[in-house]
């Protein structure tokens, strides 16, 4: 799945993009027009990473684990961009 999907996406209709595991059944997952809108603005977490944080990661597999998230009911546009950056964020002490 391209990062672009999130972004390309302009239509008024639900959309089903992905899938929750639930035990071995891949159960599809649907995004109306608000939840879509939520999915675009948490790739812009992207923008804000480092260099060094943008090479051991891609925008697509951001884009992937925002829908991961999004497809278990996640919503909350700050959880979505913590969920999606926590294993590529660093912090330097």
């Amino acid at each position: 799945m391209s990062a672009s999907v999130l972004t390309g996406l302009t239509h008024s209709t639900i959309f089903m993009f992905w899938g929750c595991l639930v035990g071995d059944t891949l159960v599809p997952a649907y995004y109306d027009p608000q939840s879509l809108k939520i999915l675009r603005s948490s790739l812009e977490a992207w923008a804000a990473l480092r260099p060094d944080e943008k090479a051991r990661s891609s925008r697509t597999l951001l884009a992937a684990r925002i829908l991961e998230l999004a497809a278990a009911d996640e919503r909350n546009p700050d959880r979505l961009r913590i969920g999606a950056l926590v294993d590529v964020v660093t912090f330097k002490l």
